[in-house]
Formats: structure tokens, sequence, C-alpha cells
């Protein structure tokens, strides 16, 4: 039995430490897994195999962090060395720079699952694809974003998608709502989104839109899922200014984002910049009809079957409706409204008010969903380790 090791720096809440904790269950049926973290404190997720914890939070300063990624690598070396790892696979860049430049004898892996870092750090990547056994990216977009810099390292470069529990995800979305939002669902076709607020996300873009639509859909409700992140206060601040404000609610993390899904009339996606987008799967998986921007990487492998460009319209894609992508600008000001925002509101105005549509794309996104379940996707990196 192959000793196999998940790296990262903790497992606070975001995507690659809820990847991550799945694939610690998923890997654990065959294999013996550890997952490691420099810092345990404040978990959010579930996890398979043995924990250990390398008692190294992050520090503040150029000197301090160098100090302490040097004490990471001896850290990590020696975990190697006593638990004799045969594969190491890291998340987040943080754990990537452990686990690349450690020299540890094992075979490593690092992954590069966000466009945005992918695409200022690239030459970041390529030394560490370099000093380690490859690269695996979540989505055929980012690598090819990579490899059109480094196309010699191909043979060192994977794709292996997100992988999710989709039994798990539709019974958690048969629980109840929370008592202060069952009112709110009663009166509303509620928009969702689930999500950090991130400069990535954009989340402004969407309240920008959802003005729009409610000219049209006047018991359209708005709901954010999710807590942290840089532009927090300023999107709670654009909602209160916004004149629906009595029509966006903020419900905060949630360690099931499902239950508000599943009771959603569609999930809104209106990321900037993505990996692969976990949430636009998840709510597939709960049954609703999403719709996404047309971002550079995920939801238009997701969306289609064969990706294809989007012009200046919205369209309907194979298993859900998909936009034209946003602009970079950062943009609080609920007044300035573009062309972009217009076609997201008439994207969701469209799944709102035809409902042969909207219950097409629901049981289609849903078969799609199954695609990315965890025993597919995990005999896949099953596969990579016995590769390894």
């Amino acid at each position: 039995m192959k000793n196999i090791a998940l790296l990262l720096p903790n497992l606070h809440s975001g995507g690659s430490e809820r990847i991550a904790a799945r694939l610690s269950e998923a890997l654990s049926e065959k294999y013996k897994v550890f997952l490691v973290l420099f810092d345990d404190s404040d978990m959010s997720y579930a996890y398979g195999g043995t924990l250990v914890n390398l008692k190294l939070p992050s520090t503040k300063g150029k000197a301090g962090k160098m100090v302490n990624l040097i004490k990471r690598i001896r850290a990590f070396r020696s975990f190697v060395k006593k638990e004799k790892i045969d594969v190491c696979c890291s998340f987040t860049s943080a754990a990537d720079y452990v686990n690349a430049f450690s020299k540890a004898k094992c075979k490593r892996l690092v992954s590069c699952r966000g466009a945005a870092f992918l695409e200022k750090n690239t030459w970041l990547y390529h030394k560490m694809c370099k000093a380690s056994d490859g690269i695996l990216f979540n989505s055929e977009g980012m690598k090819d974003i990579y490899l059109k810099e480094y196309p010699r390292d191909k043979q060192k470069a994977y794709v292996l998608y997100n992988l999710f529990d989709t039994k798990s995800i539709l019974q958690k979305a048969q629980e109840n709502l929370p008592k202060e939002f069952e009112g709110f669902f009663a009166t509303h076709r509620v928009v969702t989104t689930v999500a950090r607020f991130s400069q990535e996300k954009g989340h402004w873009n969407l309240i920008k839109a959802f003005e729009i639509l409610k000219e049209k859909v006047p018991d359209a409700g708005l709901l954010f899922v999710g807590h942290m992140g840089a532009f927090e206060e300023k999107v709670r601040s654009m909602a209160k200014a916004s004149p629906y404000s009595e029509d966006i609610k903020f419900a905060g993390y949630s360690d099931n984002p499902f239950k508000f899904c599943a009771n959603s009339a569609v999930y809104a996606l209106s990321s900037i910049k993505e990996g692969f987008p976990n949430s636009l799967v998840e709510a597939m998986a709960c049954g609703i009809p999403v719709v996404a921007t047309d971002c550079r990487t995920g939801p238009g492998e997701i969306l289609f079957e064969k990706p294809q460009a989007i012009n200046e319209t919205f369209k309907v894609a194979d298993y859900g409706v998909i936009t034209p992508a946003f602009t970079d600008e950062i943009d609080f000001d609920n007044n300035n409204k573009k062309r972009e925002h217009t076609q997201f509101a008439l994207a969701l105005e469209k799944v709102l008010t035809d409902k042969a549509l909207a219950e097409e794309l629901a049981e289609k996104g849903k078969t799609r969903a199954l695609e990315f379940d965890k025993e597919k996707i995990n005999s896949k990196y099953i596969s990579l380790m016995e590769r390894l």
C-alpha cells in the first residue's frame, strides 16, 4: 500500500481546501493517506486519513515569511522521511513552494487551481514544475494557459478535474432552510451565488445585473452565501445602496450551502476569472439551472460538451446558460452598468420566466454533475498515483 500525503496550509474555507479534504477521504479507500497542514486551527471541512499538523502557521513580513518557508521545508522533509511517503500532492501556492523546492525523497506534484494567480505567476509554476515531478491543473483551459508559455513541460502537465460527492450533496440539499430565510424564499424567486468575496468573483457585476433583472422580474431576490475576502464590506455597502436592498440577502458562511441552492430558482456565477468553479457543479448537482459568465477557464468546459466562443449575447449551452465575460474593472458604482450586465440580466430572466427551459437545464445539469463525481475522478487520481 502506498503512503500518500496531501499538503496544504490549512482547512479554512476555500475551494482548494474543500477539494483536498474530499480527496483525502476518497484516496483513503485505497492508500494510507496523510493530510498535512501548516496550521490545523479553524478547520471547516471533514477529511479522511491521518491529520498531521506541522505547527507552522503563516507569518508577516518578508524576512518572517522566508524563515517560515525554510522551517516548513525542513519539517516537511522530516515528515516524508519518517512516514516513508511515496507521493505528495500539494494545494495552494504556499504549500506548492514547500513541496516543489523541498527535494524531499518522494514523488511530488504541485497543483495550480486559480487562473488569476497562474496568469501572474506562470514563470513561478515553471520553476516548481522543473523542481518536482509534475503539475496538476483542474481545467484544460488552465493547462493551455501554462503550455502556451512553456510547451516543453507538456509531459509533466496533467489535468484532473475537481471531485464531488454528489450523493452527499443531494442529501444535504434536503435539509430545511434556516428559519430567518424561509420568508425570503417564500416571497422571491431567488438567485443564489456561493463564494468568498474576492476580486475574481466579480460580485459587483452580479448586483448590477440583478438591478436590471428586477425591472422585468419584480419578485426576484438575490442571496449571497459565503464570507471573508477583501471585498465583503464593499459588496455589502453596494447592496445597501441599491434601490432593491430589501431584496438582497447575505447568509454568511454555511457548512451546507446546498440547502440554499436547492431552494433557489437559479444559480449565478459572475466570476471574472476561475480555475474550475466548484460552486457551479455543486449547484448543478442540487438540480437547479445555472447561469455563468464565459470567463477564460472553467465554466465553458462544464456547460458545453465542446467549449465554444461567446460573443456579445448570452447563449443556452448544453448544461446551462453562459454569458459574455465581465471585464477586469473593479467598479462598485451601482449606476455604472454596461452591455455585459444587461446580458447577464437577460440570461437570468430567460431562466426565471421560461419554465420548460429551466426544468430541462436543471435535469441536464444534474446529469452533467455526475461526470465529476468522486468515484469517476478518484479513479483518475489513482491512475496517476500508480503511474508515478
